[in-house]
C-alpha cells in the first residue's frame, strides 16, 4: 500500500474517532441547563439523558456484525456518521423534552455502528505494530474529540442549551474526509476459513473488561464528591483532575505503539495495575491534591493503555471477519459495567464498612484492581503459543 494511502486512511480513522467523542461528552456540558429548563420533568429524567443513547448502542453494536456481511464498512460508517450529525442536531430545531430524549436514543444507533467499526477498519489495513500504533491513535483521536466537543459545545451552550446541540454536525466533516480519504473495502464474505464467531481468547478478554469498567468507573463517579468532602474542593478543582486523566490518556494514545512493544504481553496487566496504584494513591493520600493527581494520571493512563491493547488483541485473535463483531460486544461488556458500577460498588462499599464513602469505594477498587491484574497476569502467561502472536 502507498504511503499515499496509509495516510489518507489513517486521517479517516482519526475524524471517526474525533466524531466519537461526542458519545463520550454526551450533554454533559449543558446538563445543568437541561436540568433548569426542564425542571417540571425531574432530574432523574434529565440526567437520563446523559445514559439513554446506551440501549440501541448496545442493539446497533451487536448487529453491525452482521452488517459487515450485507454492506461495506465504509458505507455502514457514513450512515452512522449521518445519524449522529442530524439526529444529534435535531434538538435545535425543536425545543421540547420529549423529542429530545427520542434524538438520543436513535443517536445511540449511529455511536453503535460507527464504534466497533473503527478498530476494524484499523484492522482491513493495517498489521503488526502499525496496527498497534492505530488502535493507540484512535483512543487519541476520541479523547482529543472529547476535550474539543466539551469546550466548542460549552461556549455554544452559553448561547442557549439547544445551540449545543449544533456540534453534532462536526459527524459532517467527517463524512465528507471518509467519503475521499476512506478505500472501499466491499461487504465481507463469509467461507468455510473466515466464519463469523468468536472464540475463548475474547470472552475471557470480556470478562476482564467489564470489571475493569466497573471499577474505574467508580472513580469518574466519586471522585467530585471525595474532593469536595477531602479537600473542601470546587468543581474547578476536580475539572483540573478530570484534565489530568485525560492529560495522560493522550499522552499514552499518542505513545501506545511504544508502550506495548515495550511491554509486549504484560501490556494488559500493566493497565489494570496502574489503576490500582491510582486508587491506592487517593486511599493513602486522601487529602493531598497531589496524590489525588497522581491517582487521576494512572487511571487516565489505565484506561487508554486496556482500551487500545483489548482492541488491539481482539483484531489479532478472531476472524477478519469477526472482528466488527467482537468489537461490538466488547462496546457492550464494557458499558454494561459501567452502568452497573454504582449500584454493585456502591452496594459492596455498604454491605464491608456499614456506610457509604468514598474512601471505601477507593479501597474496593483498589483490591479489585490489583486481583483483576494479577488474573489478567496468569491468563496471558498461560495462554497458547498461537495466542502469544498478539505481542510479537
Amino acid at each position: 500500500m502507498k504511503q499515499k494511502s496509509n495516510k489518507s486512511i489513517k486521517i479517516s480513522i482519526f475524524s471517526i474517532a474525533f466524531v466519537l467523542g461526542l458519545n463520550i461528552t454526551g450533554v454533559a456540558p449543558v446538563l445543568g441547563m437541561l436540568d433548569i429548563a426542564f425542571k417540571e420533568e425531574g432530574s432523574n429524567a434529565v440526567q437520563t439523558l446523559q445514559t439513554v443513547p446506551y440501549f440501541l448502542l448496545m442493539v446497533a453494536s451487536i448487529l453491525v456484525g452482521w452488517l459487515v456481511t450485507k454492506i461495506s464498512k465504509r458505507k455502514i460508517v457514513l450512515l452512522g456518521l449521518i445519524i449522529i450529525a442530524f439526529v444529534g442536531a435535531s434538538p435545535f430545531l425543536v425545543d421540547s423534552f420529549s423529542f429530545m430524549m427520542i434524538s438520543r436514543i436513535l443517536i445511540g444507533f449511529g455511536f453503535g455502528i460507527v464504534s466497533p467499526l473503527n478498530a476494524a477498519i484499523i484492522s482491513d489495513f493495517f498489521e503488526g505494530k502499525d496496527r498497534a500504533a492505530l488502535m493507540g491513535l484512535h483512543v487519541t483521536g476520541m479523547g482529543i474529540g472529547s476535550i474539543f466537543i466539551n469546550i466548542v459545545g460549552g461556549i455554544l451552550g452559553n448561547f442557549g442549551y439547544q445551540k449545543f446541540f449544533l456540534v453534532h454536525l462536526i459527524a459532517l466533516a467527517a463524512f465528507i474526509i471518509v467519503i475521499y480519504q476512506l478505500p472501499d473495502t466491499g461487504a465481507q464474505v463469509l467461507s468455510t476459513t473466515q466464519k463469523l464467531k468468536l472464540n475463548k481468547m475474547v470472552f475471557e478478554l470480556y470478562l476482564i473488561s467489564f470489571f475493569h469498567t466497573l471499577f474505574i468507573t467508580a472513580f469518574m463517579t466519586n471522585i467530585a464528591t471525595h474532593i469536595l468532602q477531602n479537600l473542601n474542593g470546587s468543581s474547578a478543582l476536580t475539572g483540573i483532575v478530570a484534565a489530568v486523566q485525560g492529560g495522560f490518556a493522550l499522552l499514552v494514545g499518542f505513545n501506545f505503539s511504544r508502550i506495548s512493544s515495550a511491554l509486549k504481553r504484560n501490556t494488559l496487566p500493566f493497565a489494570i495495575f496502574a489503576a490500582g496504584l491510582g486508587y491506592l494513591s487517593v486511599v493513602v493520600l486522601p487529602n493531598n491534591i497531589f496524590g489525588i493527581l497522581f491517582g487521576s494520571a494512572c487511571l487516565g493512563i489505565s484506561l487508554s493503555c486496556f482500551m487500545a491493547q483489548a482492541s488491539y488483541i481482539i483484531s489479532v485473535s478472531v476472524p477478519q471477519i469477526a472482528i466488527a463483531l467482537a468489537n461490538g460486544v466488547f462496546a457492550v461488556i464494557g458499558g454494561i459495567g459501567g452502568l452497573l458500577s454504582p449500584i454493585i460498588i456502591n452496594s459492596l462499599t455498604n454491605y464491608i464498612f456499614k456506610n457509604m464513602s468514598t474512601s471505601g469505594v477507593f479501597i474496593i477498587c483498589a483490591i479489585g484492581m490489583f486481583l483483576l491484574s494479577i488474573c489478567s497476569y496468569i491468563l496471558v502467561f498461560f495462554k497458547s503459543e498461537k495466542e502469544q502472536i498478539i505481542n510479537q
